[in-house]
């Protein structure tokens, strides 16, 4: 009850800032936006451009027109004319659209605009992905710090609340703060797509929620390491978002880049060795999360094992260190 009562105050302390309904208010703006652009596309309705082609309709073929009667009679009844004058009248030959052809196509429609929603889907997972960091990390960065304050800290320990309840409690609250945020955001998009195109990817719903979440969660975990050790919030953001920004992405693509100005074969370990000991927030957001919305599937597991060790070394570390400080 200790571990849920700091959780709880936790949660309602994030969602008290204007800084989450500011995000929020985006989040809304962002869903209208959306709406209004999949109301106003007919191909993301499922309405074609070109109908599908009629089953079972006649399409007569162009025939030629015969020549004038009065012309034939004046070249005389030999006349070349004059046979195709009097030749007999044939029906016009029809074709007819099997309903196999029919079903086809619709098929491959179905099947186009499938691949447009899970395209979309899969590129807008990215930018889901980013801003869950960026934005959750501004939110939550400074949950810590606040209790490490004199007069917060003296009255938390002066209950009978362990320091690793403490600062378990209050990671535990910003962590379920962000992702309820996010949930409802992603589900609402899920929704938005699935009512406006009739395609319901459920690999979005899972994919956009838990694998930007368990990318926060490793990021987070370092966060709340720097929040100990310097009592503050600044230099832990200003560190991810190096991170994320540059870092992570020049670790993922390093031998397409860093190495070929690299020529010593123990600097290429030593930078492969910081690839695996970092978070692999780029391998996580930029390939792991479209790929699962495109197949429901991941072939990479390991920058999600690399994101679970370095999570449960960073909060350990955290805890020890929370434990042997000075308050």
């Amino acid at each position: 009850m200790k571990l849920w009562a700091l959780i709880t105050d936790t949660f309602r302390e994030i969602y008290a800032k204007k800084v989450i309904i500011g995000i929020i208010g985006i989040e809304v703006l962002t869903l209208a936006i959306t709406a209004a652009i999949l109301a106003a596309s007919p191909r993301m309705m499922g309405e074609p451009d070109a109908g599908p082609p009629p089953a079972r309709d006649s399409v007569r073929a162009p025939q030629p027109a015969p020549p004038p009667l009065e012309d034939t009679a004046l070249l005389g009844a030999n006349s070349p004319l004059d046979s195709v004058a009097n030749r007999p009248k044939t029906s016009s030959r029809t074709f007819e659209v099997a309903p196999e052809q029919t079903n086809d196509f619709h098929r491959g429609m179905q099947r186009s605009l499938a691949e447009a929603v899970r395209g979309q889907l899969g590129g807008f997972t990215i930018v889901i992905g980013a801003a869950m960091i960026f934005l959750g990390i501004f939110v939550t960065a400074g949950i810590v710090p606040s209790i490490m304050e004199k007069g917060s800290i003296d009255l938390l320990l002066s209950k009978p609340i362990s320091r690793t309840t403490i600062l378990l409690g209050r990671a535990l609250g910003g962590v379920i703060a962000i992702a309820l945020n996010l949930l409802l955001f992603v589900v609402a998009m899920w929704a938005l797509y699935g009512i406006f195109t009739g395609v319901w990817v459920t690999s979005f719903l899972i994919g956009a929620t838990l694998i930007p979440l368990f990318t926060f969660m490793v990021i987070y975990s370092a966060v709340i390491l720097l929040n100990v050790i310097t009592e503050s919030w600044v230099l832990p953001i200003s560190l991810v978002y190096l991170h994320v920004i540059i870092l992570a992405t020049f670790l993922r693509g390093r031998e397409e880049t860093l190495f070929t100005f690299i020529g010593s074969d123990v600097i290429k370990r030593l930078i492969d060795g910081l690839y695996y000991a970092l978070p692999q927030t780029a391998d996580l957001i930029g390939t792991a999360t479209p790929q699962y919305i495109w197949t429901s599937s991941i072939d990479n597991i390991v920058p999600f094992i690399q994101g679970t060790i370095f999570t449960v070394v960073m909060l350990s570390l955290a805890i020890w260190r929370f434990q042997k400080k000075d308050f």
